[in-house]
C-alpha cells in the first residue's frame, strides 16, 4: 500500500518539500483510537488500517478533522483552507473501485461457509452496476471523464479511473454526517476492492501547486488457498 503521493510544482525545491512534509504530517502519521474485538483500546496509524472499521475511524478521527482544522486566529471554518496559506483547488474526493461477484469458485470443502465470491480488481471484472440507495454518485458508476481520476498503478493491482465517489462538503458537520450515512448504508462491502482520495492546494506566496492522492488507501484482496 502506497500512503499518500504528492505531486508539486514550485520553483523552489525546498518549499516543495516542506508541503509534502506537512501533508504527511497531517493526514498519514497522527494516531486514531479504535477497539478491537476484546475492546481494548487500540492507537494506529494510516498504515496500521486493515479493517473496515478502521477505515470509517480514519475518516472520521483524522480525515475530517485535519481537512477541516481551523487555524489560530480564524474565527470560523470556511472549507476552503489547508495549513494556513494553501487554498484547495476543488473539494476533496474521494472514490472506490469494486468488483462483481462470482468470477471464482469456492472449493467443495468450504462450499457450507461461503455462498458467493470476490476476485482480485482486474478491469475486466469492475463492477459498475448501482448498488445500496442507488441514487448519486456514491451509488452510480461514473466514467473517468466524471471523477476526473486516473490509471493508478498500485502493488498489487493497476486500477481504472473511474468508480463510486463523493466530494467533501463545505464544513466538518456535514462531512461527519456523510460519512456517517455512507458508513450507516455499507458504502464499503466484499466488492470494495480499493479506495482513493485526492484533493490539490496551491500556495501564492511560495507558488507551489500540490496534488494529493492517497491511494489505495485500502486494498481489499482475496487470499488463495491451494488445497
Amino acid at each position: 500500500m502506497i500512503p499518500h503521493n504528492a505531486a508539486c510544482s514550485s520553483l523552489y525545491s525546498y518549499e516543495t518539500f516542506v508541503v509534502n512534509r506537512e501533508i504527511s504530517s497531517l493526514f498519514v502519521e497522527p494516531t486514531f483510537s479504535t477497539y478491537s474485538d476484546n475492546d481494548y483500546d487500540v492507537s494506529l496509524k494510516f498504515d496500521d488500517i486493515i479493517t473496515m472499521s478502521h477505515f470509517w475511524q480514519y475518516f472520521h478521527s483524522v480525515l475530517c478533522d485535519k481537512l477541516y482544522e481551523i487555524p489560530t486566529g480564524v474565527e470560523k471554518e470556511n472549507g476552503t483552507e489547508l495549513l494556513y496559506e494553501n487554498k484547495f483547488l476543488f473539494r476533496p474526493r474521494v472514490r472506490q473501485v469494486r468488483v462483481e461477484e462470482g468470477h471464482c469458485a469456492i472449493r467443495n470443502q468450504f462450499k457450507g461457509l461461503f455462498q458467493d465470491c470476490y476476485v482480485p480488481y482486474d478491469t475486466k471484472y469492475e463492477d459498475k452496476t448501482s448498488f445500496g440507495p442507488k441514487k448519486g454518485t456514491p451509488w452510480v458508476h461514473s466514467d473517468g471523464s466524471k471523477t476526473q481520476g486516473v490509471f493508478y498503478q498500485g502493488e498489487i493491482a493497476s486500477y481504472g479511473p473511474g468508480g463510486f465517489y463523493f466530494d467533501f462538503p463545505k464544513n466538518k458537520i456535514d462531512a461527519k454526517t456523510k460519512i456517517s450515512d455512507l458508513e450507516h448504508d455499507t458504502w464499503l462491502n466484499r466488492g470494495t476492492r480499493a479506495v482513493f482520495v485526492d484533493f490539490a492546494i496551491y500556495n501564492c506566496n511560495i507558488n507551489v501547486v500540490c496534488a494529493v492522492k492517497y491511494g489505495p488507501v485500502f486494498n481489499f484482496f482475496p487470499v488463495r488457498l491451494n488445497v
